[in-house]
């Protein structure tokens, strides 16, 4: 059974919102019960907004770097807490208890609260606090969770929510009595009357505040599929492969369930890779040839597939846009063969440690291999194979190619994660000097008196060169599945939306994250080198040119990466045409031109040598030599 996702809670608070709103003619309802729910539904949707703003409304009045969408975050959550505080203040005053006659909408008011609540709570498992107040991510989702496309969707809901809560709370208002004579022992009825309507005019100012971000940047489709997409933090359970034959839309779902337990593990081992005991020579070697192995089955699927496109009456996509996505697969296959070569003569400290990555990777391949042979009981070790499962065996009806072609994506796009991080952990485990080779495989002037020695760099760098190359290709190939899954509306089609919306994030409270991805900002001039260095987990140009002639000096290295860094963040500004700091031609831009790189270098390294600051650039008309001695002789005479 599938988790549920955010989608599933937002469209049953809906329902019950749209129920709640509704009320029938000749219906004896009073406010009782229903300002309680009411205020409780609109607390809920004013957390919401608590956590999508960047700054409160006061900070926000004096800033201009706002996009429009974290503006609006602001006016609709200071809108939904003045609604929140005058519906808190009309049950004080009416001192509201629950009424049985209007339980049937007050219900729908605490179900839809309870449902967004419960949305909510999806969200934030993908993020916590630290100590320190930041917030850091939880899963591989936690970008998408604060992008600028979920927030769009987001704030158009709550004020499509909000629009429709103001009629029914003018409504309420209308049916408290005016303020007059009373008896006693009867509530004061005219000041809730008045919060009441205050609430109501606080949440059609909420439903109003997004038009004007919607009208600069409208909430695409694809932001609302993908907000309704987000599933939870914690990873499916695993799905064993059934020694019996599964049917091609359980072996879909099941390879669904382990490429997100990838996705999740990639995420969670991100931070440890480079140095845990269990990340090995041959885990990662064993990572490259399941790759290898499931772009080629990819291939062989697609390849059928492709026929089978051509057969279908109504057919979703056509023969050459799966002939496409099937050569995609063969360059992803080339690349992490040659990864997998590589690795035969480097090795960590511990050859092979098996992992939970291994397990759910293994479960993917058998499935994949099993949609093209068809042999229950395959397996990559099988040196007899069953016969091809025949094109209309794989896809019977169109609905079945979709998802064939979605269980393709869906590994495709969690190798892709998983390369990408074994990029970087390798790259960590050269820089900790992790590798070692055979002794016999190197050249007669290495004299090592032991069986293994530390990996020479040209190694090292080759390894890391076909780790780019692998890595490249798996991104290149899960953007052709992504515009493929887009053409035939196939389930994974989230992942493509996730991926782009990933780039696009919203600043928030408690999180350092742009709106605009400035390229002067992905490098800033006062960051040291080590953390910029680390950021990449990649050598420069100057950086590799030193590991290659067998230095292994840290100061020297440093220093390296930092002239690498401040040459990094020379080329993006001159491919953006972003101007340096400094007014063009001033001394103040000359200064900045010339002693930037250097002191990013010295800032890096406190226990070197510190830099004067620069003199002053002064134009000196050039002279003639005779010139030059006349000035000589009469500094002389003095």
């Amino acid at each position: 059974m599938a988790s549920a996702v955010f989608g599933d809670f937002l469209s049953a608070a809906s329902e019950h919102l749209a129920a709640a709103v509704t009320v029938g003619d000749g219906e004896n309802t009073s406010s009782a019960g229903v300002t309680r729910d009411l205020h409780h539904l609109v607390a809920v949707m004013s957390r919401y907004c608590d956590d999508l703003i960047p700054c409160d409304m006061v900070e926000a009045a004096g800033r201009n770097d706002l996009h429009v969408w974290e503006r609006a975050a602001v006016d609709v959550g200071s809108a939904l807490s003045f609604a929140r505080d005058c519906l808190r203040r009309t049950i004080a005053e009416a001192r509201v208890e629950t009424d049985v006659t209007t339980a049937w909408q007050a219900s729908h008011l605490a179900a839809a609260a309870t449902e967004l609540a419960a949305g909510r709570d999806l969200l934030n498992t993908h993020l916590a606090v630290d100590p320190g107040g930041l917030m850091r991510e939880r899963s591989e989702w936690a970008p998408v969770v604060t992008s600028l496309p979920v927030t769009r969707a987001l704030l158009n809901e709550l004020a499509r929510q909000s629009r429709q809560l103001a009629p029914l709370t003018a409504w309420l208002a209308g049916l408290l009595p005016r303020a007059g004579p009373r008896s006693s022992g009867q509530p004061a009825s005219a000041p809730a009357r008045d919060e009441l309507a205050n609430a109501s005019q606080w949440l059609q100012v909420a439903g109003a505040a997004a038009r004007a971000a919607f009208g600069v940047d409208p909430v695409r489709t694809g932001d609302t599929e993908l907000l309704s997409a987000i599933p939870p933090a914690i990873p499916p359970q695993r799905q064993r492969p059934d020694s019996a034959a599964e049917s091609i839309a359980e072996m879909c779902y099941g390879i669904a369930i382990s490429a997100s337990r990838l996705r999740a593990t990639a995420h969670r081992d991100k931070e440890r890779a480079g140095w845990s005991p269990i990340a090995t020579s041959g885990s990662w070697q064993w990572t490259a040839q399941a790759v290898a192995i499931t772009s080629h089955l990819g291939e062989l699927a697609l390849r059928s597939l492709a026929v089978r496109a051509t057969q279908l009456a109504d057919r979703p996509v056509t023969g050459a846009q799966l002939q496409k996505a099937a050569d995609s697969m063969i360059s992803t296959c080339a690349a992490w063969r040659q990864v997998d070569q590589v690795w035969d003569l480097l090795f960590t400290e511990s050859q092979l440690q098996p992992t939970p990555a291994m397990t759910d990777a293994s479960d993917l391949v058998l499935r994949m291999g099993r949609l093209v042979w068809n042999d229950p009981q395959w397996t990559p070790a099988h040196s007899q194979r069953g016969p091809r499962r025949t094109p209309d065996a794989l896809a019977p009806g169109a609905a079945t190619l979709v998802e064939v072609v979605s269980a393709a994506h869906q590994a495709v796009d969690a190798f892709a994660r998983i390369a990408t991080n074994d990029t970087d952990a390798v790259a960590a485990a050269i820089r900790a000097g992790r590798l070692y080779t055979p002794t016999r495989s190197l050249p007669d002037d290495y004299d090592v008196p032991r069986p293994f020695a530390p990996a020479p760099m040209a190694r090292c760098a080759a390894l890391q060169d076909a780790y780019r190359a692998a890595v490249d290709a798996s991104i290149d190939t899960a953007g052709v599945f992504d515009e493929l899954a887009f053409a035939i509306g196939a389930q994974s089609r989230a992942l493509g939306l996730a991926r782009a919306a990933a780039s696009m994030q919203s600043r928030r409270r408690g999180r350092q994250s742009p709106v605009d991805n400035d390229p002067g900002d992905l490098l800033s001039a006062g960051i040291s080198s080590m953390h910029s260095r680390a950021s990449t987990g990649r050598a420069g140009s100057v950086e590799q040119a030193i590991r290659d002639r067998r230095v292994s000096d840290p100061v020297l290295l440093l220093r390296a990466a930092a002239i690498d860094d401040a040459a990094r963040e020379l080329m993006i500004r001159a491919e953006s045409a972003l101007p340096m700091p400094g007014s063009p031609g001033s001394l103040e831009s000359a200064r900045h031109a010339i002693s930037g790189p250097a002191q990013l270098a010295a800032q890096s390294f406190p226990k070197g040598p510190t830099m004067d600051p620069p003199i002053e650039i002064r134009r000196v008309q050039s002279r003639s030599p005779r010139d030059v001695m006349k000035t000589r002789q009469s500094q002389q005479g003095r």
